[in-house]
């Protein structure tokens, strides 16, 4: 029987870190989907900028007024995905 081979813990922290940022991407780009997905489904025209998740994009996002879930949804997501852009550098 072969030995084990361990990585050094160096490598091992640098792939959990890989994983970790892979991880927050990822949830960051699934809140990005629901929030476009919540404006077309209560017909909410899209911002006039190039990017939706931008300065001014996200301006117009937290200035909309939207009613009852909608509007807990939206906050709630705008929320978290301004956490997660402090957290996962693009």
């Amino acid at each position: 029987m072969s030995p084990l081979f361990l990585p050094p813990k160096q490598s091992r922290d640098f792939k959990n870190l890989i994983r970790q940022r892979l991880f927050l991407v990822k949830m960051r780009t699934s809140l990005k989907n629901r929030l476009h997905v919540l404006l077309d489904r209560i017909h909410i025209p899209k911002p006039p900028v190039t990017d939706m998740f931008g300065k001014r994009g996200m301006g117009y996002l937290r200035g909309l007024s939207l009613e009852g879930i909608d509007g807990e949804i939206l906050r709630e997501n705008l929320e978290l995905l301004e956490q997660l852009n402090y957290t996962a550098p693009h």
